[in-house]
């Protein structure tokens, strides 16, 4: 006779449940392999990885290297055309400055009086588009900050040290000082009436 125990169909709530136990512990242990096998096949392609890595650094030093380049030729065009923009500013100065010369001297029924004053609107136009902006200072007290003074006239209309003439004018780009005005200016008088 066999004890109950003893018969193969037998099994105690105990022995179920280090059944069950042991088989998830099995399923733990075949998601483990599976996990370092992954791990191993990264491992694997470490080496793989690090080459690529090496490779493309010198790729990446080339672009580096080109991009330093592109970047040296774009500083480059942009000095050249900032020289052009100013040379071509100096040159419109200069043009400002005979024209003005040339219709302040002109009388009104001078043929070329309507032309001369064209060409200084256009230019003086031309000079704003391109930043350059024209300094105020006939009328005004003289500021040494922005122009210098050239002369002097004795003119008792006016008060000492106004600006009654622009010999050249003064000119400001993005608000920095490109050029004084030179300009003649009323001299102070003593009591006398004699100039200073």
């Amino acid at each position: 006779m066999q004890w109950p125990w003893q018969r193969s169909d037998y099994r105690t709530a105990q022995q179920a449940e280090y059944d069950q136990r042991i088989e998830r512990l099995n399923q733990r242990v075949d998601a483990l392999y599976t996990e370092i096998s992954h791990q191993t096949t990264i491992l694997e392609q470490v080496p793989k990885i690090a080459r690529i890595v090496v490779k493309s650094s010198g790729v990446l030093d080339d672009l580096l290297a080109q991009a330093e380049s592109d970047k040296s030729a774009h500083e480059a065009s942009d000095q050249a055309r900032e020289l052009i923009l100013n040379q071509t500013a100096e040159y419109l100065m200069r043009w400002v400055d005979e024209l003005s010369r040339a219709v302040m001297h002109q009388n009104q029924s001078d043929l070329w009086s309507d032309t001369h004053h064209v060409w200084l609107k256009q230019a003086t136009a031309a000079l704003e588009k391109m930043g350059f902006i024209e300094i105020p200072v006939l009328g005004k007290l003289f500021d040494p900050k922005v122009a210098q003074a050239v002369g002097t006239v004795v003119d008792t209309e006016h008060p000492p040290y106004v600006v009654v003439e622009v010999v050249e004018r003064g000119y400001l780009r993005a608000d920095q000082l490109w050029r004084r005005a030179a300009v003649i200016t009323v001299a102070p008088l003593t009591e006398k009436g004699e100039e200073i």
